[in-house]
């Protein structure tokens, strides 16, 4: 997963930071924007909820069809991966 994850990471951030700059105003609490705002799996949710709760990094970042030949494939189909010790649910990540 190695350079799909570094095409991922370049443009992320927490989740936690993107919820406090951006939509703290709409949404009272994390979870709550969490279920109502993205369009994540209870069984997401629930793995980043608990992936806070063990201290682990959480980002969240955004694709462009217009970025480098791989970041602009990923664009085109939504997926899930889960490898060494990393989880990436882009299923709401398609145009």
């Amino acid at each position: 997963m190695g350079r799909i994850y570094n095409v991922l990471i370049d443009k992320a951030m927490d989740f936690k930071e993107e919820y406090k700059k951006y939509y703290k105003d709409e949404y009272n609490t994390f979870e709550e924007y969490l279920e109502k705002n993205r369009n994540f799996s209870k069984e997401t949710q629930g793995k980043i909820i608990q992936a806070y709760k063990d201290n682990k990094v959480v980002l969240v970042g955004k694709n462009s069809s217009d970025g480098i030949p791989l970041e602009t494939f990923l664009c085109l189909d939504d997926f899930m991966l889960e490898a060494e010790g990393k989880y990436v649910d882009a299923l709401d990540d398609i145009w």
